[in-house]
């Protein structure tokens, strides 16, 4: 089940989305992307998580709140993704020019 992360503030890194979402083998797939530069996120994240019983747990972890450190801002909104598997949304990243 692959999930997407709406709102996620600009200044978030990769390192403090590991932080909050410790590579742990609920997922195997996280896609964060970044502003031109690299320094500011694009606000959205894909999660592809191991079973339906991961991204649910993480939905109900993570749905409308924020990320540690991040105390303004819009709150978090999981949704599921346009592109189901790792290997469709490799694919589909790897096709954008």
């Amino acid at each position: 089940t692959t999930l997407m992360v709406h709102n996620i503030p600009p200044e978030c890194t990769y390192e403090r989305i590991v932080q909050a979402w410790p590579i742990d083998g609920s997922y195997d797939f996280l896609f964060l992307p970044m502003r031109s530069g690299g320094r500011l996120a694009m606000g959205w994240a894909i999660l592809n998580f191991a079973s339906a019983a991961h991204a649910d747990a993480f939905t109900a972890r993570w749905h409308w709140r924020r990320l540690p450190g991040f105390h303004q801002g819009r709150q978090m909104r999981v949704t599921v993704a346009g592109f189901q598997g790792m290997e469709a949304n490799v694919a589909h990243l790897r096709a954008k020019p």
